[in-house]
């Protein structure tokens, strides 16, 4: 039984009563004017093999209960006003050859369970803030499938350094010395005072938003820091960084002792273009065991940041540490989104050496905006490096400001 009136100028919502007509196996309300959710009574439609509602001005989420399609072989929901996730339950339409999501507001993860539809052939997510999620078995059924149109960006990566060609691609500033051995990453210098600075930027098609940022960390030098080091889109506040390391104070303020402290690069601090590290008095520093127990090199510290919202939280083996929010000027300043990720090393005299050893890296996100994303400039964060590179005989200083 088919139902077929696109192309015209039919207006208001799709009658959930159209979930009762159980034989029907091909509706199309293509190009019409729509409007309103689409009825979970259309999951009744056990027989549907065509479905398709694209062109329309549809809102809300897409139903769950479109999963029990089971006969389903093409669904088209292009071109509407659709917002949420893409639903899991879509992963159980086995008989699946077309799928269209192009064109709406849909936000977040792909569901690991699109995989299953070992049928489909043809999969548009284009134009949305869709992402794909950081799993190999996912991204090897995406890459074989016939027809695939979307951003192909990642919700985020891991690096377990496997093998070295983990790091292919990324950049290093002229003094770094990089090694995979083991499965471990170490990130050193050649000078000694030197930054270790192993980077790639654009790591993400789109600026993320909310995001979760961690690293097993280690060093081998109890006079220097390893770092994890996130780039931001913003002009002024452009990195935030997580660094474990021996105990330093903190400040001519303060007498406190600290083996981690999240930092932040201004690139105006002292002029425009001229940067420096900044950290913010009572904010994001302290002493854990765990840190401690990691100076030999072989103990690797298990070391999250995460910001949710404009909260901001350190992690360090399952313990928090710290929360709260974003100091003002930064949270005033939008600088959340994360587009490139840093692996460093940190003397902590003029003249440290030895390496950051990182076991395994992980950065995970969701997609912030729509539209084509500006890169992060080039000239940006080689600027930051060679300031870092020219201090190495005075390591660039840590200046302290009220929130």
């Amino acid at each position: 039984m088919d139902l077929e009136l696109d192309d015209n100028d039919l207006t208001g919502p799709i009658p959930p009563e159209l979930g009762n007509l159980t034989r029907l196996t091909n509706l199309e309300f293509d190009d019409n004017n729509l409007a309103g959710p689409i009825p979970a009574e259309l999951g009744n439609l056990a027989e549907l093999t065509n479905l398709e509602l694209n062109g329309n001005g549809l809102t809300g989420t897409v139903p769950p209960e479109f999963g029990s399609l089971a006969s389903l072989r093409r669904l088209d929901l292009q071109g509407n006003r659709l917002t949420g996730e893409v639903p899991a339950e879509l992963g159980n339409l086995r008989s699946l050859r077309s799928l269209d999501f192009s064109a709406n507001e849909l936000t977040g993860t792909l569901p690991l369970s699109l995989a299953r539809l070992s049928m489909l052939e043809s999969f548009d997510y284009s134009d949305n803030r869709l992402c794909v999620p950081v799993d190999r078995s996912f991204r090897a059924w995406l890459d074989g499938l016939a027809s695939h149109i979307g951003t192909g960006a990642d919700c985020g990566f891991r690096l377990d350094f496997d093998d070295a060609s983990e790091i292919d691609g990324w950049n290093r500033t002229a003094s770094t010395a990089a090694e995979v051995r083991d499965g471990v990453l170490e990130v050193g210098s050649t000078e000694g005072g030197d930054f270790g600075l192993l980077y790639k930027l654009d790591v993400f098609d789109w600026p993320v938003g909310d995001w979760r940022a961690g690293a097993g960390l280690a060093r081998s030098d109890t006079a220097a820091f390893s770092a994890l080091w996130l780039e931001t889109d913003h002009s002024r506040w452009q990195t935030i960084v997580i660094e474990i390391g021996s105990g330093q104070v903190m400040g001519v303020d303060t007498a406190a002792e600290t083996n981690w402290r999240v930092l932040f690069w201004d690139n105006d601090l002292d002029a425009p273009g001229e940067g420096g590290w900044v950290y913010f008095s009572d904010y994001g520093y302290g002493w854990s065991a765990s840190v401690d127990a990691n100076e030999a090199g072989e103990v690797f510290t298990e070391t999250i940041l995460e910001l949710s919202g404009d909260t901001l939280r350190v992690l360090i083996d399952g313990d928090m540490l710290f929360e709260a929010p974003l100091p003002g000027r930064i949270r005033e300043a939008g600088a959340t989104g994360i587009q490139g990720v840093w692996m460093a090393f940190r003397p902590g005299t003029s003249s440290a050496t030895g390496v950051a050893r990182f076991d395994w890296i992980e950065v995970d996100g969701g997609a912030t905006r729509r539209g084509t994303p500006a890169a992060v400039s080039p000239g940006r964060m080689p600027g930051m490096a060679k300031k870092a590179a020219a201090s190495a005989a005075q390591p660039i200083p840590i200046r302290v400001k009220q929130r």
